[in-house]
């Protein structure tokens, strides 16, 4: 909205940037047809509580699309269970994790700088909670999040291929802020799995990108077996892609072992 200075009272001035500020906001948030209809609809001699009035009505509309939008990427992650919170005593259940990684975690610094964690620990110990916990988070913040058992996500890429689909799957494992692989390296797989893998972990890692992206696995395996599980009946030399997999997610991770059983956390 254009403001004439000299042609309008200082009232009139503060009330055209009012509404102004929130068509802004309304776009920012992609509320086009809103923004549209204050525009369309606004008198030329707009009064400030009138403003005041249409900013307060764009900021719920706002209010209540983030919590649309926090919603959908709820459910799009198809978490297992309700997460846990990240308070502090949980902390002391991690070995390996340097002191200030609380506050770490609590930021949203692992995402940007597109960490990974290796979470490894006994069937119950609460790798699962500690996923969920740090995806909540992530969703919290407006990070979309995807989760997969290892399973889970070899299975719905085959079958993505099968019906043309494997493309929306190739950007939802690859592009999206934070990857979650549960139960990984616990099975032995197929050449071709380690195919899909070895994909991943390239885009993953900035490899195959522009920049690395936040990722998070969780195993009962310790992350120095799981070549090894993944390699079973396969010959030496298809093998070797296993060996490769693990070294690029060994190489990028800091690498967690959860220490308390579940019970403790949940």
């Amino acid at each position: 909205m254009k403001i004439d200075h000299q042609k309008t009272t200082p009232e009139a001035a503060h009330a055209a940037l009012e509404l102004s500020d929130s068509v802004a906001l309304l776009r920012k948030y992609h509320l086009y047809a809103f923004a549209s209809n204050i525009e369309e609809s606004a008198p030329v001699e707009s009064n400030l509580s009138f403003a005041e009035g249409v900013h307060r009505m764009a900021s719920k509309a706002v209010a209540i699309a983030n919590l649309k939008a926090r919603e959908r990427r709820h459910d799009r992650a198809k978490l297992p269970h309700p997460r846990g919170a990240l308070s502090e005593g949980v902390f002391s259940m991690l070995r390996g994790v340097p002191g200030d990684f609380s506050d770490h975690w609590r930021s949203d610094e692992w995402i940007i700088n597109g960490e990974w964690f290796v979470f490894t620990g006994k069937s119950g110990a609460g790798k699962t909670w500690w996923l969920t916990a740090l995806a909540g988070s992530a969703l919290d913040r407006g990070v979309d999040v995807v989760y997969f058992t290892e399973n889970g996500l070899l299975s719905a890429w085959h079958r993505s291929c099968r019906e043309g689909r494997e493309k929306r799957l190739m950007d939802d494992v690859t592009k999206v802020g934070v990857l979650i692989i549960d139960d990984i390296g616990v099975n032995n797989v197929s050449l071709e799995d380690l195919h899909i893998l070895r994909f991943i972990v390239g885009h993953r890692c900035g490899e195959e990108s522009l920049k690395p992206r936040a990722t998070l696995w969780a195993s009962c395996n310790e992350l120095n077996t799981w070549s090894a599980v993944w390699g079973e009946g396969l010959s030496s030399r298809e093998a070797i892609i296993a060996t490769q997999i693990q070294q690029r997610i060994s190489q990028n991770s800091t690498a967690l072992c959860i220490r308390a059983p579940s019970s403790a956390v949940l």
